[in-house]
């Protein structure tokens, strides 16, 4: 089942899901030839896709660079973890995955180095999900915004309280 399509240079990126597991597939639509597929780490999520690319943020989908194609993935309807797949673009081949118990999305990308959101599952897992639309946490849930290099080290990473999403500009974060 194909949850999202995005096009960068005549190459189609589908993000694919069936019974919890997951995968991302290059395609090339003229050959009609399955170039290479990777499998995720558990069934695709929303959250890999920016709001540069020309799915609508919230989606399935992956975030597309010259070099590397960027996934969530993970077991978010449990509120259990997500993560983030960097793969190769050219052959599909994982570079590095960055797994938290949290809520994973792509806020952007910037010279090799992905900005991703990590948002606390709310409420937590193990606690029964609220029933009414009025009842909401004790607490608001806290959002880590973190930098991740080409290699996938932690290269910078700062908490907030009642923020769920970060934007990546030429003036950086925000």
């Amino acid at each position: 089942n194909a949850l999202g399509v995005d096009a960068v240079d005549g190459t189609l990126y589908l993000t694919l899901g069936d019974d919890g597991g997951g995968s991302v597939a290059a395609f090339d639509p003229d050959g009609r030839a399955e170039l290479w597929r990777t499998t995720l780490a558990a069934g695709p999520t929303t959250g890999g896709t920016t709001d540069s690319q020309p799915i609508a943020r919230g989606q399935w989908g992956v975030t597309v660079t010259a070099e590397t194609v960027y996934a969530v993935a993970g077991r978010v309807a449990g509120r259990q973890w997500s993560a983030v797949s960097a793969l190769d673009r050219a052959t599909g081949e994982v570079r590095w995955r960055h797994r938290e118990e949290r809520a994973l999305s792509v806020v952007g990308v910037d010279d090799g180095l992905a900005v991703v959101t990590a948002t606390q599952f709310s409420p937590p897992a193990g606690t029964p999900a609220t029933t009414h639309a009025h009842d909401t946490p004790d607490e608001p849930p806290s959002t880590a915004v973190t930098g991740l290099g080409p290699d996938g080290a932690v290269r910078w990473r700062r908490e907030f309280e009642s923020v769920t999403d970060a934007a990546l500009g030429p003036d950086g974060v925000s």
